[in-house]
C-alpha cells in the first residue's frame, strides 16, 4: 500500500478505492488506497490490490466496465437483465454450499446440452432419500435449493444423472458429491 500511496501524488493516477475497517479502533490500513487508475496517453493501468470477489457484484462490473472505457476498449459487460447465457463446455456437478449447512444448501450443476436430468439425495446407507429434479432441463448452468428440514443431522450425498445414458456420443454423466447437515 505504500506504493500505491506514493503513485498517488504523480498528477496521472488517481485512488478509485480506499480501504474501509470496521474495526474498533480501525486498522492501521484505513484509508490507504487499495485501487489505482493511472492513464496517461503513452500507458493506462488500473490496478486492484484485493480480489474483486470482495466487492459487491454490481460494484465490481461497473468497475471493469469504467476501466476498460477509460482505456478506449469496448465493454462486452452484461447483466442478467439482458439475458446473456453462457453455455458450459462441459457437464459439472458443483460442491453445494454452504457446506456444512442448516437446513437449507444450494445445488449447482452444467449442462453442455439439454438434458435428461435427475438429481437425487441419498443417506449413507445409499438409500435414496429424496428425488430434487427428474426432467428435461435445457443447456446452462443451474441451481437447486435443498431443504433438510425433515432430515436429522448427517451425511449424505447428492447424484446427479444427465444426459442420454445410452449415447455413444458421451453426452451423459453421472457424478455424486457428499454434504453435511449440522442440526
Amino acid at each position: 500500500m505504500e506504493v500505491f500511496r506514493s503513485l498517488i501524488n504523480d498528477g496521472d493516477t488517481e485512488a478509485l478505492y480506499t480501504y474501509r475497517s470496521s474495526e474498533d479502533p480501525p486498522s492501521v490500513f484505513h484509508g490507504q488506497p487499495v485501487a489505482l487508475r493511472h492513464v496517461t496517453t503513452d500507458l493506462s493501468i488500473v490496478l486492484f490490490d484485493f480480489p474483486l470477489y470482495y466487492m459487491r457484484q454490481d460494484e465490481a462490473m461497473e468497475s471493469i466496465e469504467q476501466a476498460l472505457t477509460d482505456m478506449g476498449e469496448v465493454t462486452g459487460i452484461n447483466d442478467e437483465e439482458e439475458n446473456l447465457t453462457i453455455i458450459p463446455r462441459e457437464f459439472d456437478l458443483n460442491q453445494n454450499y454452504p457446506n456444512p449447512f442448516n437446513p437449507t444448501t444450494v445445488i449447482e450443476f452444467a449442462l453442455p446440452v439439454k438434458s435428461k436430468v435427475e438429481l437425487s439425495v441419498y443417506n449413507l446407507l445409499g438409500e435414496k432419500i429424496v428425488t430434487l429434479i427428474n426432467e428435461e432441463k435445457d443447456a446452462g448452468n443451474h441451481q437447486v435449493l435443498f431443504n433438510a428440514i425433515n432430515l436429522s443431522s448427517g451425511i449424505y450425498f447428492y447424484k446427479l444423472q444427465a444426459g442420454d445414458p445410452s449415447a455413444s456420443s458421451g453426452q451423459s454423466f453421472v457424478q455424486t458429491k457428499k454434504m453435511i447437515l449440522l442440526k
